[in-house]
C-alpha cells in the first residue's frame, strides 16, 4: 500500500480475509485498506461494497459521509439498484442537509420513472414536496423549491385526469356534485403548485386551472339530457344549461388572459402558448391572428 502497488495489496488483503475470517480486530482495517485499493484501481463497485461493510463498524458521526461515498461509487459504475438502496438508507437516516436529501429523493423518483413504477414514483415525488414544505426557510434553496414545485405538478395529474373523466349524467344533481368536488380538489392542488413561485410551474398551473373551468363549461353543455322531455322542454333545458356554463367559460377566459400577461415580463413558455391557443379557440376574432403570427415566427427562425 505504501508503494501504491495496488494489485499486490488487493491480493494480499483478500487472502488475509479468506484465511482469517474470525479475526474481528482486523476487519475494519482490512475493509478500509481494500476500499482504498479498489478505488485506486478504478473498481468502484468493490470499493462501495467495502464502504458498506465499514458503515456498520465506524462511529456514528462518520457513517453519513461513508454512505454518501458508497452511493456515488455505485452510481459511477451505473449500478442503479445498489445506488438506490443506499440512497434510501441515507435519506431515512440523514434527512439533513435538506438540499442533499431532496436531490437524492429526486434521483430515486427518476429511477422509478425509468422502471415505469408510477406508485413508487409518486410516493417519492410526494416525499420531495413534504420535505421541502416542512423545512425551515433557511434550509430551502432555489433548487429545492424547483424540485418540489415540479414534483407537485406531476403528482396532481391523476386527480386532474379523474376530474376530466367524470361525466355529467342523469340524475344531474348527483353527478354534478361529484364533478364539482373533483374540480375543487384539482384547482386547490394547482394553486398550491403556483405558490412555489417557479415561473414555469406557475404558468402551467394557471393554464390548467383555466382549462378546468373551460372543461366544466363544456361538460355542462354535453351533459346527459333527461329522457322524458318534449321538444319545447328540451330547448328550454338547453338554454338553462348554457346559462349555467357561461360563468365558467368567462372564468376560463379571464385566467387564460392572466397567463398571457406574463409575456410582458419576458415569460413565453409552452403553457403561455397553450393559453394563447385556447384563447384563439374561445375568441378567434381577437386571438386567432396572434396564434398565426406565433406559428409563423416558430417556422421561420
Amino acid at each position: 500500500i505504501a508503494a501504491k502497488e495496488w494489485p499486490v495489496a488487493i491480493r494480499a488483503l483478500e487472502k488475509f480475509r479468506k484465511q482469517y475470517p474470525m479475526e474481528q480486530r482486523w476487519k475494519q482495517g482490512v475493509a478500509e485498506k481494500l476500499a482504498l485499493a479498489y478505488s485506486s484501481q478504478n473498481m468502484p463497485v468493490k470499493a462501495a461494497q467495502e464502504m458498506m461493510l465499514l458503515v456498520g463498524m465506524i462511529p456514528q458521526e462518520q457513517r453519513q459521509e461513508m454512505l454518501w461515498q458508497a452511493a456515488n461509487l455505485y452510481d459511477q459504475d451505473n449500478e442503479s439498484n445498489e445506488a438506490i438502496t443506499v440512497y434510501k438508507t441515507y435519506v431515512k437516516q440523514y434527512p439533513q442537509p435538506l438540499s442533499r436529501s431532496i436531490e437524492l429523493r429526486h434521483k430515486i423518483a427518476q429511477f422509478y420513472r425509468s422502471k415505469s413504477d408510477t406508485a413508487q414514483l409518486h410516493s417519492w415525488l410526494k416525499s420531495i414536496v413534504d420535505a421541502e414544505s416542512d423545512a425551515d426557510a433557511g434550509q430551502r434553496t432555489e433548487r429545492t423549491n424547483y424540485l418540489a414545485a415540479t414534483a407537485l405538478l406531476e403528482i396532481i395529474k391523476p386527480g386532474y385526469k379523474a376530474y376530466t373523466e367524470a361525466k355529467l349524467t342523469t340524475p344531474l344533481k348527483l353527478s354534478l356534485k361529484k364533478k364539482k368536488q373533483l374540480m375543487k380538489q384539482s384547482i386547490e392542488s394547482y394553486k398550491k403548485a403556483a405558490q412555489f413561485q417557479v415561473a414555469e410551474v406557475t404558468t402551467a398551473a394557471t393554464y390548467q386551472i383555466a382549462e378546468i373551468y373551460r372543461e366544466f363549461a363544456k361538460a355542462i353543455l354535453k351533459s346527459e339530457r333527461p329522457k322524458k322531455l318534449n321538444e319545447e322542454e328540451l330547448e328550454e333545458y338547453n338554454y338553462l344549461l348554457e346559462d349555467q356554463a357561461f360563468p365558467f367559460e368567462e372564468k376560463a377566459l379571464d385566467i387564460h388572459q392572466t397567463n398571457i400577461k406574463k409575456i410582458a415580463d419576458g415569460i413565453y413558455d409552452d403553457s403561455i402558448k397553450n393559453s394563447l391557443k385556447a384563447l384563439g379557440e374561445m375568441m378567434p376574432f381577437r386571438y386567432a391572428k396572434i396564434e398565426v403570427v406565433d406559428e409563423y415566427v416558430e417556422a421561420n427562425p
